[in-house]
């Protein structure tokens, strides 16, 4: 992050103590190459900046006086003395003991917080590994017939789940799916949607433990309209299974910090990719080749995604 004085210069003057920050980065900087470099060694060696004639220092960085001095002027610095005063003062600061402390307190914080998100991977990971190790992939192969063979699909959650639900909508948007995401405790939304409900609707309802017990009511009514009703949830105990065409279970394990949402996210995945699936498209063999290339890293469209 950059920091400017008041002083006029064709950058501002710049507070050359983020020069002692070791998250800076030159690159933040609109410099030449040649000026980046120069800004790098400057940054690398301050002990000897402080004290060295301009001679010296263009020397020692392979350019001349006149590229320094150019430098100079574009981070708002009359000259050569004024910058090295001002670094100099910078440097000071930085190396004072109260500033040192305060970095040493900061580089422990940083390394606790390393340590605590590398215990939040590990944990995310395994709850990954426990559910794809017992998924059944039936549920979700059927629930993708379901959404495939529908006029359209209408997806409901609250809070995170309904933050689920416009992850699987994007997903759907994708693959030319028509789907709409409604707000199950906006009643006038809700209700104009369920009077749009058919045999040729599937219902994808998403709750978790707070359940949102209206939400069985959504899907009894939808059922008994002839819809297909997908319901994604942790539990058989949850109140939208009941009345569902099919149910896709995904526990969620509690984490350090928040409860893991990953296998939601999976479960959305493997829909998506389910329903690509389905829709053939190509030589069944041609997609095999494409998905061992893909794993690989060698397809040309490895970024895009394996379907």
């Amino acid at each position: 992050m950059l920091y400017f004085s008041q002083r006029k210069g064709l950058m501002g003057l710049i507070d050359l103590s983020v020069l002692f920050d070791q998250n800076f980065t030159p690159a933040d900087w609109m410099l030449t190459r040649k000026q980046k470099q120069i800004v790098t060694y400057i940054r690398d060696h301050p002990g000897e900046v402080c004290y060295l004639p301009l001679k010296e220092l263009s020397q020692k960085v392979g350019c001349t006086e006149v590229t320094l001095l150019r430098l100079f002027q574009r981070l708002g610095f009359g000259g050569y003395s004024d910058f090295r005063r001002e670094y100099r003062q910078s440097y000071e600061v930085f190396r004072s003991p109260e500033n040192t402390a305060l970095t040493q307190d900061f580089q422990r914080s940083q390394q606790q917080n390393l340590q605590l998100l590398g215990h939040i991977c590990q944990q995310e990971r395994q709850h990954l590994y426990t559910f794809m190790d017992a998924m059944d992939l039936r549920p979700i192969m059927k629930a993708a017939q379901a959404i495939h063979s529908a006029d359209y699909t209408l997806l409901m959650g609250r809070g995170i789940s309904h933050t689920m639900t416009e992850v699987l909508s994007y997903r759907l948007g994708v693959l030319g799916v028509r789907a709409v995401v409604v707000n199950p405790e906006e009643s006038t939304s809700l209700e104009g949607h369920m009077n749009t409900i058919d045999e040729h609707t599937t219902l994808v309802a998403l709750t978790f433990p707070r359940y949102l017990n209206e939400l069985g009511a959504v899907t009894q009514l939808a059922a008994a309209k002839g819809a297909k009703v997908v319901a994604i949830t942790d539990s058989p105990a949850s109140p939208i299974v009941p009345f569902s065409h099919t149910a896709i279970y995904c526990p969620m394990a509690r984490g350090t910090l928040y409860n893991s949402f990953v296998p939601v996210l999976t479960v959305i995945n493997l829909i998506a990719h389910s329903i690509a699936i389905q829709r053939g498209g190509g030589n069944q063999s041609q997609k095999l080749e494409r998905l061992r290339l893909t794993l690989e890293g060698t397809h040309p469209s490895a970024l895009e995604g394996l379907l």
